[in-house]
């Protein structure tokens, strides 16, 4: 009828309360404090009715006490401070903190952490997430999403082009021979620099293939941007590409009056280099 006990002795915790506070020339917060690890339960081990978390900094502990000042290990602690983060869910890390911390409210925003830094958290509020660890991390093998607002993937590798004449290459050397990509949910951005010291002996159309990612099937070709080219011999025009429908493979072409024109393996040397980018959007 008193509400919950004390189990060591079966004594109502509110008895006790009432006994230090007549008795104990302490202040309020010292009787807090000295009532701070009393279990309060009933006969049945259970809470019932309503727990208020008040004061500058109570807490309430979720687990068995490991020591004299340590929280326990592990424990769910309900705690209202006087920092910022006014409230807060935790699991504590046996020390007197936290080793994860899940959430805690300050200003109308929530921010939540995995981990024991600053760098660890994310922040939600009325004006959208901020992440102070400056990371956001997808999965490896991406998890596609047929939605259109929806961001599913972002990777950034490297890549080795490789340039065939009629589709071989034979006898084709690299004196030096880069690729780089990043790739933002379908779009792909894929930068190639490579410079011949032998052009081989196969003959015919001009491909650069080898793309980190096939291309979508969606009748749109990708585009391929030439930003540099020395060694070549017989150009008419500017030096451009485009990507291949379904492929990993980019054709290059030459600017033309009234359209563009292939190059073949004539417009290259033993020397030619070319540093250029593809943009498309993969499968």
């Amino acid at each position: 009828m008193y509400g919950p006990r004390c189990p060591a002795r079966n004594i109502p915790a509110k008895f006790i309360y009432e006994a230090l506070w007549m008795v104990s020339p302490f202040s309020p917060d010292w009787r807090n404090e000295l009532l701070r690890n009393v279990p309060l339960l009933n006969a049945a081990n259970t809470f019932s009715g309503n727990l208020t978390i008040d004061g500058t900094s109570a807490q309430l502990i979720l687990g068995k006490i490991a020591g004299s000042s340590a929280l326990p290990v592990p424990a769910l602690v309900l705690a209202k401070r006087t920092s910022a983060a006014s409230e807060t869910i935790g699991v504590s890390d046996g020390a007197g903190g936290y080793s994860a911390l899940v959430a805690y409210l300050g200003s109308s925003e929530w921010t939540f952490r995995i981990g024991d830094t600053v760098t660890d958290d994310f922040k939600i509020s009325s004006n959208g997430i901020s992440q102070f660890g400056g990371q956001l991390v997808f999965p490896a093998t991406q998890n596609p999403s047929a939605g259109a607002n929806t961001l599913d993937d972002y990777e950034e590798n490297s890549w080795t082009p490789t340039i065939t004449f009629g589709g071989s290459s034979t006898g084709i050397s690299y004196g030096t021979r880069a690729g780089r990509y990043v790739k933002i949910g379908q779009m792909v951005w894929a930068f190639f620099d490579f410079t011949l010291t032998s052009k081989g002996s196969a003959t015919g159309g001009v491909n650069v293939t080898s793309f980190p990612f096939t291309s979508l099937n969606d009748g749109m070709l990708g585009v391929v941007s030439i930003a540099f080219y020395s060694g070549m011999t017989g150009l008419t025009g500017g030096l451009r590409g485009y990507l291949n429908i379904n492929l990993a493979t980019a054709n290059l072409v030459q600017d033309g009056a009234a359209t563009t024109a292939n190059i073949t393996d004539a417009n290259f040397t033993n020397t030619s280099r070319i540093v250029g980018v593809a943009m498309y959007r993969a499968a």
